[in-house]
């Protein structure tokens, strides 16, 4: 399928994705391969599985893979953000996530993740008279192996995994990258988020999400929060304003039209911060858009979607399978 990012930019992915449910699993599983290439010479390659066992009582992740990206630094901080003065970089990974859950009480779940990140970074030649401002980057930020590990939990009242119509989903984890796993930096990363959908009519939905994000002072420059990246406010360029914390509220309403058209608008703010304890005096960073949705697969109403999105000086295109959160 084309797939439009700003961060990414237009391309075509292939892939397959396979939807089924074993006997006892109690959720549907999950399983997909598949790459894509844009003409910002963006390549991802990568496989994961999602599956529940025991009648869902657990819930197991997998996610590894390739990518090899073109990345515009702009620095850190909203300054740098609105300056928008940026640096090329190529950006190499691989990486590997595993995620493993149990209920321990009706519809909560617990467990642990591991995360492992190789980054190999170097720095784009500027083109004829073309000028990149003065961000410097530690040799220590542009190539290092990333090694966490920590707990994290789920508490799930949603009707459908993949486009809910009613319930709640509240979020965390709590990972530390250490030497002690192999790690080349220490640091810890908190992210939280609470997801809520609430029925409008048979036909409309109001879906809400807040989400929160820190990381702590020895983090990269790659690992920091990226506002506009994933469920996190549309309209903004991924990674244009990152800072070592990030908060963000929005809300969405999606419309069945006719069949398996549907329509969403959607809105809301967020901000950056050095940290936690500056987050009351972060910048605002508004966003709102419109967007049409196509059921692909109507027995697990899975969505592609296509979304323009505003924000603060800048607005954005989205093509992609699923929704937004």
């Amino acid at each position: 399928m084309p797939v439009i990012d700003p961060t990414l930019g237009k391309g075509l992915g292939l892939g397959l994705i396979r939807f089924y449910q074993p006997k006892g699993a109690g959720a549907p599983w999950t399983s997909g391969i598949g790459g894509l290439y844009t003409d910002k010479g963006n390549l991802e390659l990568g496989a994961f599985q999602r599956m529940s066992l025991d009648n869902d009582r657990k819930r197991i992740f997998v996610l590894g893979g390739y990518s090899s990206t073109e990345v515009q630094f702009y620095g850190i901080g909203a300054e740098a953000g609105d300056a928008g003065l940026s640096i090329s970089l190529r950006q190499k990974s691989f990486y590997l996530d595993l995620q493993g859950l149990v209920e321990i009480a009706p519809d909560l779940f617990v467990g642990g993740k591991l995360d492992i990140l190789d980054v190999d970074t170097t720095r784009s030649t500027p083109s004829g008279d073309e000028v990149e401002p003065d961000i410097p980057l530690s040799s220590g930020e542009l190539s290092n192996r990333i090694v966490a590990v920590g707990p994290l939990f789920q508490f799930d009242l949603r009707d459908n995994q993949f486009n809910p119509s009613r319930g709640v989903l509240l979020e965390g984890q709590y990972l530390h990258a250490t030497p002690a796993l192999g790690s080349d930096l220490s640091y810890y990363s908190l992210r939280l988020a609470a997801n809520a959908y609430h029925p409008l009519g048979p036909d409309s939905v109001l879906a809400m999400r807040v989400s929160l994000c820190a990381k702590g002072r020895d983090a990269p420059f790659h690992s920091l929060c990226r506002y506009g990246d994933s469920a996190d406010l549309r309209g903004y360029s991924g990674g244009r304003y990152r800072d070592r914390a990030a908060w963000a509220i929005q809300a969405e309403i999606r419309q069945k039209i006719a069949g398996r058209l549907g329509a969403v608008v959607f809105a809301g703010t967020g901000g950056i911060a050095s940290g936690l304890g500056q987050l009351r005096d972060s910048n605002h960073l508004p966003s709102a858009g419109i967007g049409l949705r196509y059921e692909i697969a109507p027995e697990y109403r899975i969505n592609a979607r296509i979304d323009l999105a505003w924000g603060k000086d800048s607005q954005a295109l989205y093509l992609s399978l699923g929704e937004a959160f």
